[in-house]
């Protein structure tokens, strides 16, 4: 199966985020093909290329961290909603069949639109949901709440995200497995094994 791991904006740059590259090597390990597409540092590069300073991925102010619904309308999206456009179906393109996010409080709401936005393309693909803005169960509920994402990884995603990945690809749509939480499923959305 093809994947995408996505990391939308905002996050310091200065910053690695390894996951994304831990998830790939295990993924890939199983025999899946990998993408990774960092958004963040893709438009902090595209801004320096177009020599705008839109954004600031240095100094970013709280505003943009939050990214507000506001913000994303009225500041961010008259810059870059085409280039996610193009992202998206580039994505599609190359035959992406799932696309996961990495969500933090800062991005949740462009990753919110941005797993729309496949929906939007193309309904078969499968968006999932994972990271530090999954830790909780209540936030995990929040996200299958919204439109757009069909799973969610409940805590760590190290050993659930490739088990998901492989029964999706064993019988061609998402089933019920520990850690993890379906949009269409709420009998999954519960705590795991041994969890309070």
């Amino acid at each position: 199966m093809k994947v995408a791991l996505i990391l939308c904006p905002f996050w310091d740059a200065e910053f690695a985020v390894y996951s994304l590259a831990s998830l790939s090597a295990q993924l890939r390990g199983r025999g899946h093909e990998v993408v990774i597409l960092d958004l963040n540092a893709t438009l902090m590069h595209l801004d320096n290329f177009r020599g705008e300073r839109t954004l600031s991925w240095s100094e970013p102010n709280p505003e943009m961290l939050r990214l507000s619904e506001r913000f994303l309308a009225e500041v961010f999206m008259p810059s870059y909603r085409p280039f996610l456009e193009e992202a998206i179906d580039s994505l599609l393109s190359q035959g992406v069949r799932m696309a996961a996010f990495s969500v933090t409080c800062n991005n949740k709401i462009l990753s919110s639109f941005c797993a729309q936005l496949f929906k939007t393309r193309d309904r078969s693909v499968i968006t999932v949901f994972g990271g530090p803005q999954c830790l909780t169960l209540d936030e995990c509920i929040s996200h299958l709440r919204g439109t757009g994402v069909d799973a969610v990884v409940y805590g760590e995603a190290d050993r659930s995200f490739p088990d998901f990945v492989d029964t999706v690809e064993r019988h061609g749509s998402p089933r019920p497995l520990p850690g993890i939480l379906l949009g269409n499923d709420p009998a999954t959305w519960k705590t795991g094994p041994g969890e309070v």
